[in-house]
């Protein structure tokens, strides 16, 4: 049963305290360090279980470790650029960068963990 919850960790955590954090067009300046916190917080359970399901096994986990970690080099370099090009909130417009593309990421490993649930 707590490998089908890895979905519903994810949607709680980022909707906790009447914050949506999904809808990064109508997130407040004010929350946008509570909605990076919980979108890395779902990032890192997902991802922790993810690794988990392939305990034991060292190419899948060496694969999955190598490719979060080149994720993470992209999203910084991808949100900073983002950041350097907008003229109006830097700072505002990184963050929510950097909120979608972990949530977009947790989303592709939650994909990742369903294949293995499946098999």
């Amino acid at each position: 049963m707590k490998l089908l919850l890895t979905p519903l960790i994810f949607s709680v955590t980022l909707l906790l305290a009447d914050i949506n954090c999904t809808d990064t067009d109508n997130i407040e300046i004010k929350n946008i360090e509570s909605c990076s916190e919980k979108s890395d917080k779902a990032l890192n359970t997902v991802y922790k279980n993810l690794i988990g399901s392939h305990k034991g096994e060292v190419k899948p986990q060496d694969l999955l470790k190598k490719a979060q970690r080149a994720w993470i080099i992209t999203r910084d370099a991808h949100c900073t650029l983002i950041g350097l090009k907008t003229s109006i909130s830097p700072a505002v417009n990184m963050a929510i960068c950097e909120i979608e593309m972990t949530q977009n990421r947790t989303k592709e490993l939650e994909e990742l963990f369903d294949m293995d649930v499946k098999e």
